[in-house]
């Protein structure tokens, strides 16, 4: 019994010391190959350092996913290590809050074997469902091999498909009602036994078009798909074993290469890429009368403007410079009594006088933000009925103008005459301390790269002199940096709108103990009281300093989801507790919002609200529709102000949206608020213009303090404004996937230009180092590969490759990787110096984001060394992953006999010390779940 003690105390004094809290690592490693991390993120399980599920997720809900009663991916977790009399690793993680304790126990049962167990006990009487994921469960190890299952039906067997056909959860359940799964895997049999009441499923998901199955290939398994009944005396027990016997016969790669590698000296191994006239958003008309117009580096300019107008120049020369690298000499600028705004560029000295011949009744000049584009031999000429209208010209032009093989910079000749379909192009974020140059490029290249004309700025964590104790300090946007990044939109043509959410998704009003006294429920510090008076000092107090920072022309309240957490009303509540009946929150939030209101109007300001409150589930709309009762639907609806904007948000791509015309036709001004789904954006954007409406606005949730990090790891909510402003400004049909372009590199395009200017450099030829075969490393049927990739000399994005050789150069550690891949691979130099590496690559499986997928070392000529990553989703992924990166391109595709896409990526690795000699190159496994396939290597001077 000593020993015992005296070990768990050893191991306590261990995890202390290493800080470890949340994420548990065995204290005894060199004894079991299991791994775990246990935190609010979920349970994720590796073994041998390989993944098998990824993570687990837990929810509560209200019935019909109408309220969330407890969310695991919000709340921390107290973690408790211990030995039990078996001599085992239990690790015990639970959290409590006034409605639900949800406990985990993990035991370590021996090196094969891992048990969990999950309880989840309800602690009111309030009806509840449950969704309990266990796990998502790593389908790489499972695509293209045999199973055998015991079910309440009796045994199955079968063969898992390379790729499901279908997206149906049921239709892709393995083994419905199994007790126990038997899978071979890529590692060894892996026996997976559940222990419940309740139905468990265990299916493909890796077509699933929900996000949550989108990142990494999956197995979801666990109890609630639909959510199951849950309540005080119906809790939820399970216990899940998993155990994994390796198969011996397979083999890890052992061996590590050093080679000096052939080098082929290339003039211009990168030059500009060959450039496809493209403009996006998409003009209405287009015509290109053929020929180019030469164009020197630095060009005149001159500008007729109306009167007061002072943003022009410095966005022509500002947007000319970054874009095309061209230098404007200062403006000849005249103003006029006019709206008309006209821009003329050339290589030649401008008149002041011009004028230009247009008709005043055409499409495009009787749209303020129209604008005629004329590129000819006397230069290029932009009009339009405003300056805004020529500022979104200018936007076009950068991306007309383009540099030939030699770098010289002409412009296509043609006319494009353009115009908004949609009134309101705009999108809604969140500013930081931290992340204000992200901000500031954000404004002022992707939403007015792409024409959008305002935007909603969510500034309920910001840091406000008048509360100065609500702020999270390290990380709220200071009050002068919010002024700065207003002052900049306004510079770009874009209307900042701010957003404090009220009386709901109020946490930020109860940061740090403050306002104790207006809250409306203390168990879940959510919303106010909006019958407290002191909630009205507070919060017009508040918006006072808001609306004199931004010169607020509309103000949004929030106004939704108001009773999605906590009680609201709270029977307790010494002001609304009697507000009993199921109208009472609409009647509570209605008047609320006639005060506010009433209140912003005699400032002169407009009000926004979102719309959800006011629809019900089922009655008034099928989706994100939060009303209590049709009737308590109604009653918001009757009693909203008819000059209030209703911000209508839909997240689903199911393409109904009844509610648009609903609020239209109640005299309302109304915007449809799309989320980052493609097909979201493309069919709610559709559905505004089809019910005349005033515009979209593309939302942004990431967190409350994004930085340029947060747009790299969630760089899909972010390359969906390009498809926002495209759908909103043009009348472009084509689906998201059948577009002429990847939303990710116009994106990357506008936001961080990059410098193509031609660089020498060298092609490496790797054959040496291609021991796998190219044909056979996934284990699946012919087809299922990249050997279709062209030998030889091939050009990707202006670069140069030498991708020859009949195998393929493969850099893994771990029974997932191909028994021929080498551990280690070095190439020594002959001490040159660069700048980049171009790096045409991809992980042989899908990894999860944020994984390391190989480490690329710099050794220099004077024995130092620095390095490089190659990371998930950042600037490299898989093979089959169908990703949008920051730093990484698609270059080469190839489909499968299932029409699954394989491609490779090209990633630009700048080298850390360009000032240096290169002695050698090593590329390092970074991650045991997967081998790297490097298909070619350029190094650039």
């Amino acid at each position: 019994m000593l020993s015992k003690r005296f070990m768990t105390l050893l191991m306590m004094l261990t995890v202390l010391l290493s800080g470890l809290v949340a994420d548990r690592v065995s204290a005894n490693e060199e004894k079991t190959p299991w791994d775990f991390t246990l935190n609010a993120k979920g349970l994720a399980i590796r073994y041998d350092g390989i993944p098998i599920s990824w993570k687990s997720t837990l929810y509560v809900v209200k019935p019909g996913w109408t309220g969330i009663i407890y969310n695991q991916g919000s709340r921390p977790f107290k973690v408790e290590e211990s030995i039990n009399d078996k001599g085992q690793e239990v690790y015990t993680a639970s959290d409590e809050t006034h409605t639900f304790r949800s406990t985990y126990e993990v035991t370590k049962v021996d090196s094969e074997t891992l048990r969990v167990e999950y309880n989840g006990q309800p602690l009111t009487e309030d009806p509840g469902e449950i969704e309990c994921n266990l796990g998502y469960f790593n389908a790489n190890l499972f695509a293209n091999r045999p199973y055998k299952a015991y079910t309440t039906k009796g045994y199955k067997t079968g063969t898992v498909p390379i790729f499901p056909e279908t997206n149906n959860q049921v239709a892709n359940d393995v083994a419905e009602h199994f007790k126990t799964l038997t899978f071979d895997t890529r590692i060894g049999k892996l026996t997976l036994d559940i222990q419940t009441d309740r139905q468990v499923r265990f299916f493909d998901a890796r077509l699933d078009p929900q996000e949550w199955a989108k990142p990494v290939p999956l197995f979801w398994c666990g109890v609630g798909v639909p959510a199951r009944p849950i309540s005080k005396d119906n809790p939820l027990k399970v216990v899940m074993t998993i155990k994994i016997k390796a198969n011996k016969k397979n083999v890890e790669p052992s061996e590590a290469l050093t080679l000096i590698p052939a080098l082929t000296k290339i003039k211009n191994a990168r030059t500009f890429p060959e450039k496809q006239l493209l403009i996006v958003p998409q003009p209405k008309s287009i015509e290109v009368s053929g020929g180019k117009l030469a164009l020197n580096d630095t060009l005149n300019i001159t500008i007729m403007q109306p009167n007061g107008e002072t943003r022009l120049e410095a966005a022509a020369k500002r947007i000319l410079k970054t874009y095309n690298t061209i230098e404007l000499n200062p403006a000849t600028i005249t103003n006029n009594d006019d709206n008309t705004t006209i821009i003329r560029i050339s290589n030649d000295a401008l008149s002041a006088d011009y004028t230009a011949d247009f008709d005043r009744k055409a499409a495009w000049f009787k749209n303020k933000e129209g604008q005629k584009i004329t590129i000819d031999n006397d230069g290029i000429t932009i009009v339009s009925p405003s300056a805004r209208g020529a500022f979104y010209g200018l936007h076009s032009l950068r991306q007309i103008l383009g540099r030939d093989a030699d770098g010289n910079a002409y412009a296509e000749k043609l006319v494009v005459e353009d115009y908004p379909t949609l009134k309101k192009r705009g999108a809604h974020w969140f500013p930081s301390l931290h992340g204000v140059p992200f901000h500031k490029k954000l404004i002022e290249r992707v939403m007015a790269g792409n024409k959008m004309n305002y935007t909603v700025i969510q500034v309920d964590h910001a840091s406000w002199n008048s509360f100065p104790d609500l702020a999270d300090k390290k990380h709220a946007v200071l009050n002068d940096d919010l002024k700065e990044l207003v002052k900049l939109c306004r510079e770009n043509f874009l209307e900042p709108i701010p957003l404090l959410n009220v009386p709901g998704h109020g946490q930020w009003m109860f940061q740090n103990g403050q306002n104790k006294d207006i809250v409306e429920d203390p168990q879940t510090p959510y919303a106010y009281c909006t019958k407290n008076p002191k909630s009205y000092e507070f919060i017009q107090t508040l918006m006072e300093e808001v609306i004199e920072v931004f010169d607020a022309k509309t103000f949004h309240l929030g106004h939704d989801e108001v009773t999605m957490r906590g009680r609201f009303p709270n029977p307790e509540c010494k002001y609304c507790g009697n507000e009993t009946d199921d109208e009472a929150a609409s009647r509570l939030v209605a008047n609320h919002l006639k005060k506010l209101t009433n209140w912003l109007a005699d400032r002169g300001i407009e009000t926004m609200i979102w719309g959800d409150m006011m629809l019900h589930k089922g009655t008034d709309d099928n989706f994100e529709a939060l009303a209590k009762t049709a009737e308590a639907a109604k009653y918001m609806r009757d009693h909203l102000p008819k000059e209030v904007i209703v911000a209508d948000w839909h997240y689903n791509d199911k393409g109904q949206y009844p509610s648009l015309k609903k609020f239209r036709d109640m005299g309302n001004r109304v915007l449809a608020c799309t989320w980052f789904k493609p097909m979201n954006v493309y069919l709610f954007t559709n559905a505004a213009k089809e019910a005349g409406i005033d515009g979209i606005m593309q939302t942004t949730w990431c967190g409350y303090y994004p930085t340029e990090y947060t747009m790299e790891r969630d760089f899909y909510q972010f390359t969906a404004f390009i498809l926002a402003a495209e759908y909103s400004w043009s009348d472009r049909m084509e689906k998201p996937a059948d577009l002429p372009y990847v939303a990710a590199d116009i994106y990357n395009t506008v936001y961080s230009p990059r410098d193509l200017r031609p660089q020498d450099g060298y092609t490496v030829d790797l054959r040496k180092a291609q021991t796998v075969n190219k044909t056979k490393w996934t284990g699946f049927a012919p087809g299922w590969n990249v050997s279709s990739l062209p030998g030889g000399e091939n050009v990707f994005e202006g670069i140069t490759f030498n991708t020859s050789g009949s195998k393929a150069a493969v850099i893994g550690s771990s029974l997932m990787s191909p028994k021929e891949s080498l551990t280690e691979l070095t190439l020594k130099l002959d001490n040159i110096k660069a700048k980049q590496l171009a790096v045409l690559n991809g992980s042989l499986w899908a990894l999860a984001r944020d994984t390391t997928i190989t480490k690329i070392v710099f050794t220099y000529a004077d024995g130092s060394a620095n390095s490089q990553s190659l990371i998930t989703e950042v600037n490299s992924g898989g093979l089959m992953q169908n990703l949008e990166m920051r730093k990484a391109v698609k270059v080469w595709t190839h489909n499968t006999p299932q029409n699954r896409e394989m491609h490779l990526w090209l990633t630009e690795v700048t080298n850390p010390e360009p000032e240096k000699e290169i002695s050698s190159i090593t590329f390092v496994p970074g991650s045991r779940m997967s081998g790297w396939y490097l298909a070619a290597l350029t190094i650039l001077q």
